[in-house]
């Protein structure tokens, strides 16, 4: 015979529902940032070790002219000038709140796939 010790969840008519959905958002929004911080390090960590590897097989490759490897070199600081120009226009139009409203809305919509 299961009880409500051994038998998982036992419901109580919903009185602390809201309560409880209202603590797990403040916890969750409190933690947002450092969840936040902690995934963009990750994806930096791993965008800087490829473009590195990338960048190393392109400018060492000697099966092409020197030629060809200081033209393959123009063109990574031609695009290196480019996503920094625009992470920079990114950077000055994105506030706070939007970030948030972006998150929010990337969960909800994982939320309804499932």
């Amino acid at each position: 015979k299961e009880g409500p010790q051994e038998g998982g969840a036992q419901d109580d008519g919903g009185a602390d529902s809201d309560g409880d959905f209202q603590q797990v958002q403040a916890a969750f929004e409190e933690s947002l940032p450092a969840f936040l911080k902690t995934a963009w390090a990750m994806s930096v960590i791993d965008l800087d070790d490829t473009i590195k590897a990338v960048c190393r097989i392109l400018l060492k490759d000697v099966s092409v002219p020197w030629q060809i490897r200081v033209r393959r070199a123009q063109a990574l600081m031609l695009l290196s000038q480019i996503f920094l120009r625009a992470s920079q226009a990114a950077a000055g139009a994105s506030g706070d709140q939007d970030i948030k409203m972006k998150v929010e809305e990337a969960i909800h919509a994982g939320m309804r796939e499932k």
